[in-house]
């Protein structure tokens, strides 16, 4: 999810929609489940039904499913928000999903505040570990984060670009290939057909090969540049 969907920002006026309590839809096998069902720690899915977005798109939904991790889990902790927004007094359905409560006063979940905590982890984790420090992240790191832990988990990227709902290529600006795991098993793999054969379409000469190599190479090029300008 993008910051400006979860937490409130600082921009006085946003294209996107914040997420709303009544935007969670949770299911048990299937079966939707309202969010004051007795069964409701059951759900195995979650989905999300985000609104107007920056591609046009208008209510698109997700859906995740339960994992066995204790903290990483998306239904498990959507249900911690709804019932922790639930029990505020005077709640309606239509809050936003940043609406806190201290028992005295409202207030909003922030998207400084998220930032703040994100660097907060990435201190705390180190350099040595992670290979950056809290001055390279954002807001956005953990979307990114998100893309390149289902790229390393070998997800088809048509699933990636969906799940994230990036509309063109321009995800893959978030595949880091500075990854120490990026190109893990890639050179084993590569030994699996360490030799092949290019059926030859036409007599060659070094002339068409000089040509063909600057015309793919000028298409790639275009062809990137307007998926990332189209992503934008």
């Amino acid at each position: 999810m993008r910051s400006c969907e979860y937490t409130k920002t600082s921009q006085k006026e946003q294209k996107t929609r914040t997420i709303r309590v009544k935007d969670i839809t949770f299911r048990l096998n299937g079966r939707i489940l309202p969010h004051d069902h007795p069964r409701i720690n059951e759900a195995t899915t979650v989905t999300i039904l985000f609104g107007l977005q920056k591609c046009e798109i208008l209510d698109e939904p997700v859906t995740q499913y339960r994992t066995e991790d204790p903290e990483l889990c998306p239904v498990r902790g959507w249900i911690k928000v709804i019932q922790r927004i639930r029990s505020y007094p005077g709640f309606e359905d239509d809050w936003p999903v940043y609406t806190y409560y201290d028992g005295k006063n409202f207030s909003d979940l922030s998207s400084s505040e998220i930032l703040q905590d994100i660097r907060r982890i990435v201190d705390i984790m180190g350099p040595d570990v992670l290979g950056f420090t809290s001055a390279d992240v954002g807001t956005h790191s953990n979307r990114g984060g998100g893309a390149m832990m289902m790229y390393l988990a070998k997800t088809p990227i048509v699933t990636i670009m969906m799940i994230g709902r990036w509309h063109s290529s321009a995800f893959l600006i978030y595949i880091e290939k500075q990854c120490l795991q990026f190109s893990q098993g890639v050179s084993q793999a590569m030994l699996k057909y360490n030799t092949f054969y290019n059926v030859p379409v036409k007599p060659w000469t070094s002339t068409d090969s000089e040509a063909h190599s600057r015309s793919a190479n000028t298409f790639l090029s275009q062809y990137l540049q307007q998926s990332l300008d189209f992503g934008r």
